[in-house]
């Protein structure tokens, strides 16, 4: 009697991002975009959720020119009015300008830290420029002239990015490794005595962070870990962990990012080509998959104006936390999602990089606010952020959700003819899908039509798919309406070889 073939019947259409080349942009293999997804322990399957949509933020209408050069919220500072921005050379307070800054090369941030000064202060922290800002006078003063670092050379940064408060001292750090401390709870007074380097290797300073109540000092090879010793001023208060350097160190500054203690960042070292470090309680742990790192061999930093090419924002939101990665040169943003430990692609409405370049959690709702996370886009708009349930699109305008699958072939070495496939989503009045399929491995020509699918329905789906032995499909969701999807149920019936 023949061996029976088992079909399978469901087919999953979340598959983790596959990069063959590492090409952008990507045209083969699996992957998602402006999605993210969550795992069910009942099937061990994913469910594929829209991304959160934006809308212009009505408080900050006057914000409507200029790059995007940092957003911070003070932990000290109450209510909507003192959220920081910086547009361009314009230094914000909530609505209104209070002072003129030297704008940032390479649309990246400045770098922020509250200082618990009387009043209190923010100091911003710049490769080239570094100010101190009183929220409740609205004033702001350069202190580049103060911090006695000396500049790495002719057209080079001064500072790296990156600022740290630790038991009321301010740090920054130098090109050269030196991290220099202020006077306590003194943004503006810094003695040439207190300071320590970052020299148990010979290469060049990168950014600054914490981590807890350590000091991070990220080179280009190595990151080394300071901790508050108490040491006798005027010298440093800083002294080195022992048997605490990490053997991979920061290829782009401004991948540094911060979320729940977490710290993350793209990493490099003589031996190694770029890849995500998450670090915990100052053990690291290789997030990268290799195809993110087939992505990253292609990222280029500029150096030359304190390492522009790549800025990093993360969000924490709707039980999940983002780590994304702006990466210019290659018009792409990659989306890490730590708790499902996925990667994804997230775009503007028509295909471009996700434009944003910051966030800041605005907590309770105030005037003019209408979600809890606000974002600044790469061209300085300061945009509310929510689910799609309360923000369909990015400021009225649709972006789609697209889902490219594997290439499928159901475990079998024969022809498959498609009677039928079913989608497993949400029923939700005027959501739709457009399905396609190809079977000649994602070229770009052998694409079929768009097929159309009402997810108003409760069992959508298509018939008559006709036979492959081998298929992708590409599934587009572009309407104003929420979205979760899952899986297709498929009655398949075996052809020949």
């Amino acid at each position: 009697m023949p061996q029976r073939i088992e079909l399978p019947d469901r087919f999953p259409l979340y598959a983790p991002l596959e990069v063959r080349d590492g090409e952008a942009p990507l045209v083969k293999d699996s992957r998602l975009y402006n999605g993210y997804v969550e795992f069910d322990p009942k099937d061990e399957q994913f469910w594929i959720y829209k991304r959160p949509g934006m809308k212009r933020n009505a408080f900050f209408q006057s914000i409507s020119g200029g790059a995007g050069c940092g957003i911070y919220q003070s932990p000290r500072i109450a209510g909507v009015g003192n959220l920081i921005t910086v547009t361009g050379s314009a230094l914000r307070v909530g609505g209104t300008v209070v002072g003129t800054i030297e704008p940032q090369t390479g649309n990246v941030p400045y770098t922020f830290e509250t200082i618990t000064s009387n009043p209190l202060t923010v100091i911003l922290v710049g490769p080239f420029n570094q100010y101190l800002l009183d929220p409740a006078a609205q004033t702001v003063t350069e202190i580049t002239g103060n911090i006695p670092a000396v500049p790495f050379g002719f057209n080079l940064p001064n500072l790296v990015p990156g600022v740290a408060y630790l038991d009321g001292t301010t740090y920054v750090m130098d090109v050269g490794g030196n991290i220099w401390g202020s006077n306590l709870n003194d943004g503006a007074t810094w003695n040439p005595l207190n300071v320590i380097a970052a020299n148990s290797t010979s290469d060049q300073g990168v950014a600054l962070a914490k981590q807890l109540s350590y000091i991070i000092a990220f080179k280009q090879s190595t990151t080394q870990v300071f901790f508050n010793n108490s040491n006798p001023a005027p010298g440093s208060p800083l002294s080195p962990v022992p048997d605490s350097q990490i053997p991979l160190g920061c290829f782009a500054p401004y991948s540094v990012k911060s979320i729940d203690n977490s710290l993350f960042w793209v990493s490099s070292n003589e031996t190694v080509s770029p890849q995500v470090v998450q670090l915990d309680s100052l053990i690291p742990k290789i997030i990268s998959t290799p195809a993110v790192e087939k992505i990253l061999d292609g990222v280029e930093v500029s150096t030359e104006f304190g390492g522009a090419g790549l800025v990093s924002w993360v969000l924490k939101h709707a039980g999940h936390r983002f780590y994304g990665m702006n990466i210019q040169n290659l018009n792409l943003c990659l989306v890490y999602d730590i708790d499902q430990q996925q990667w994804y692609i997230w775009t503007d409405p028509v295909g471009n990089a996700y434009p944003v370049v910051g966030t800041s959690y605005q907590g309770a709702f105030g005037q003019g606010i209408a979600a809890p996370h606000i974002a600044q886009l790469s061209n300085g708009l300061i945009m509310d952020i929510d689910v799609a349930k309360v923000f369909p699109n990015d400021n009225g305008v649709l972006f789609p959700v697209d889902i490219y699958t594997p290439n499928f072939d159901a475990g079998v070495d024969k022809i498959k003819m498609l009677n039928l496939l079913r989608f497993h989503a949400d029923q939700t009045p005027g959501s739709a899908l457009n399905v396609r399929y190809n079977d000649n491995d994602y070229d770009p020509s052998e694409w079929s039509n768009f097929r159309n699918v009402d997810l108003s329905q409760k069992r959508p789906y298509i018939d008559n798919e006709g036979s492959f032995y081998r298929r992708a499909y590409h599934l587009r969701h572009l309407r104003n309406t929420p979205f979760r999807i899952k899986s297709g149920s498929l009655l398949l019936g075996l052809g020949t070889l």
